[in-house]
């Protein structure tokens, strides 16, 4: 079983958060190969939003030539403030 973590800080807007997790990333998360699970959970106030997805096979391979920086970028104007 393998995990990924990723976690969002300074999220301004939880729940238009949560309707794109729910309706443009969970299509694409479940489709790949082994995945397992997916839950989501926010600190409204401290505006932390965090992602865990699971599955059975280990992440695919970063394009070559990228490092992980231990940084992720926001994936929408959802994350940003209104």
């Amino acid at each position: 079983m393998h995990a990924r973590v990723m976690t969002f800080s300074g999220a301004k807007n939880i729940d238009d958060g949560l309707v794109f997790l729910r309706e443009k990333a969970m299509p694409i998360v479940s489709a790949q190969q082994g995945y397992r699970g997916l839950t989501a959970s926010a600190d409204r106030n401290g505006g932390v939003f965090g992602i865990l997805t699971s599955g059975r096979l280990r992440p695919t391979a970063r394009p070559a030539g990228r490092r992980w920086t231990g940084r992720a970028k926001r994936p929408s104007a959802y994350w940003a403030a209104s």
